[in-house]
Formats: C-alpha cells, sequence, structure tokens
C-alpha cells in the first residue's frame, strides 16, 4: 500500500482517506499544506487506487478499514482523527463500527 506521511512529527495524528477511483492529489492536493500545519497527516492509496496495486481479493469498505488499521500498527499509531471524502467517509464509518477504539476520543 502506498502512503505519504506529513506534517508535525510530533502533532495529532489525522489519517486522510480518498474517495473512489481517487488519490492523494487528486483528493487533499490543496488541503494538506494546511493540514500538515496543524496535524502529523497520513494519507494512503488503497487497494486498486493510485500507487496502490490491485489484488485478488473485492475491495469493500470493510477491507479498506481493516488496510488502514494495519497501516496504523505499522506506523506504530494508536488512534487518530479520521477525514474521508466520499467512498473515504465510507470507509471512515466502518472504522468507526469495527474498530472504535481508534479514534482519538475528544473529551
Amino acid at each position: 500500500m502506498y502512503y505519504e506521511v506529513h506534517g508535525r512529527a510530533a502533532g495529532i495524528p489525522l489519517v486522510l482517506i480518498h474517495g473512489g477511483g481517487s488519490t492523494i492529489p487528486s483528493n487533499w492536493g490543496a488541503l494538506l499544506p494546511v493540514f500538515t500545519r496543524y496535524y502529523k497527516v497520513i494519507a494512503m492509496e488503497l487497494q486498486a487506487h493510485g500507487r496502490t496495486g490491485d489484488r485478488d481479493v473485492s475491495e469493500s469498505f470493510e477491507l479498506d478499514a481493516a488496510d488502514i488499521c494495519t497501516l496504523l500498527d505499522v506506523l506504530e499509531v494508536p488512534g487518530a482523527n479520521f477525514v474521508g471524502f466520499s467512498d473515504g467517509a465510507c470507509t471512515a464509518l466502518e472504522i468507526g463500527i469495527r474498530y472504535p477504539e481508534r479514534f482519538i476520543r475528544w473529551y
């Protein structure tokens, strides 16, 4: 899976999840410089998008959510804020349903 990490190394993690058929630059190119001023930004290109190849399993929001959580494990990021565009918002909802502990609590 292709991914990029930008911004403040010690900042609050912010995961950007692109929409269907999109990439990091096409969804987040204009906003990335703004987010990186305040957050540790983690953006990826999900299965069969951009610089990430396809694999022999069907795409689904559930699989995308699992892939993102695996990436966070690899990066040793236990919790984050999530922003999803279009299909990415559906993936963010799946993370909330299946992996609620991944969301940073704000209370």
